[in-house]
């Protein structure tokens, strides 16, 4: 048996230095932001007679230089203002959001027509 000091003792691992990465931190997304300034009533009106016509909300959206994601945005903020004036009546119009109040109010309109027009010709 060999009483050595050194050989007794666990020998210790050396652990390799990490350098911290120099990779640069991913980009921060951008969030969408739909064209605010393109909702006007020339627009709701262009988008309600193609409606009327028989034409689809997408597609007309698209046909009149609006992406889809816009469309829906205008039409989400239009529906959370007529909510919210239902709620409490003693309320004003925000004027930020009266553009898409009536976009809302002239869109389904010219939806329901639409749709109404498509029932009597299949019905015929």
């Amino acid at each position: 048996m060999s009483t050595h000091p050194t050989k007794a003792m666990p020998k210790k691992s050396k652990k390799k230095y990490k350098r911290p990465s120099r990779a640069k931190p991913a980009p921060k997304k951008r969030r969408y932001q739909p064209d605010l300034e393109k909702c006007n009533a020339e627009l709701t009106g262009q988008m309600a007679t193609l409606i009327m016509a028989g034409h689809a909300p997408t597609p007309t959206a698209a046909y009149c230089g609006i992406s889809d994601k816009s469309h829906r945005k205008w039409m989400a903020r239009g529906e959370a203002e007529k909510d919210r004036l239902e709620a409490d009546p003693a309320t004003d119009i925000d004027e930020h959001e009266e553009k898409y109040l009536n976009h809302f109010l002239v869109i389904s309109k010219a939806i329901g027509f639409s749709e109404i027009r498509a029932l009597d010709i299949l019905q015929g």
